[in-house]
């Protein structure tokens, strides 16, 4: 369909607003708007209350529709809950998704969406073009999952597991970093989200992480919507690695970033 992507800024709380309203007006016909709320990847980033209500409005302004992305929202580890975006939805323009691949198992490609009726017998349709239909095997054992164990409890447990894990990179980053990097404090996800200082050399850095010390982080040129636009961020992810991965693994990033950057 030949589309037009514009990637807008972000700030600590959610997308910048006066960017979005920029983009829509710009666009004339924007026709989606995908967001990621809860844990955004890659920053993992939560999009505050205030600015989920001003997003739809500017939707409702524009007569664009949200994509509201929710894989992350039920591995929160810290802080307070906010409503979907979905909540506000009063003229149907809102399609909310989700997915046990990241509660259950990654390679369990089961999704769910809630949007109007007219949208969903769209997505039939095309969902019937591309594939005919997610795999019954994989559908079966999510629904076997849910109405034979606790769903809360399980997630429960996922938490426990992920605001360990989290705190343990956080807390070797802030041991062994260099003062000079900033990175995010996330509520909950998988990632967080490191900034080396504007101009630094952030591919030789991961190019140097994965070939001398097998440690992979993820550029931030890989989330760009434009194939040339820089960045000076890495993806951290703490949800793969063993504790004794993560405790090692940021000891030797730190290291880099020092040498990097505290000459």
């Amino acid at each position: 369909y030949h589309v037009n992507l514009v990637g807008v800024e972000m700030e600590e709380d959610g997308i910048r607003l006066d960017l979005l309203e920029q983009a829509l007006k710009d666009a004339k016909k924007a026709k989606l708007i995908y967001l990621i709320p809860n844990f955004q990847n890659p920053t993992g980033r939560t999009m505050s209350w205030e600015k989920r209500k001003a997003v739809y409005a500017l939707a409702q302004k524009y007569n664009a529709v949200i994509l509201e992305d929710n894989p992350y929202g039920d591995l929160r580890f810290a802080g307070e809950d906010i409503p979907a975006i979905k909540a506000l939805d009063t003229d149907g323009r809102v399609i909310y998704t989700g997915t046990f691949s990241k509660i259950l198992a990654p390679g369990l490609r089961v999704g769910y969406v809630s949007a109007a009726e007219p949208i969903i017998q769209k997505i039939i349709v095309c969902k019937q073009v591309a594939d005919v239909h997610t795999n019954i095997w994989a559908q079966v054992l999510c629904e076997r999952f849910l109405a034979t164990q606790n769903i809360e409890q399980h997630l429960a447990g996922l938490q426990k597991i992920y605001r360990h894990k989290c705190n343990l990179m956080l807390e070797g980053m802030e041991q062994h970093f260099s003062r000079k990097i900033t990175w995010t404090k996330p509520e909950g996800g998988l990632f967080i989200w490191a900034t080396l200082p504007q101009g630094s050399d952030m591919m030789g850095f991961c190019k140097r992480a994965v070939s001398e010390y097998k440690i992979a982080v993820v550029p931030g040129t890989a989330f760009s919507i434009q194939e040339n636009d820089p960045s000076d961020s890495f993806r951290l992810n703490f949800s793969t690695p063993t504790d004794e991965q993560i405790v090692r693994g940021i000891e030797i990033l730190g290291n880099m970033t020092r040498e990097l950057l505290d000459k």
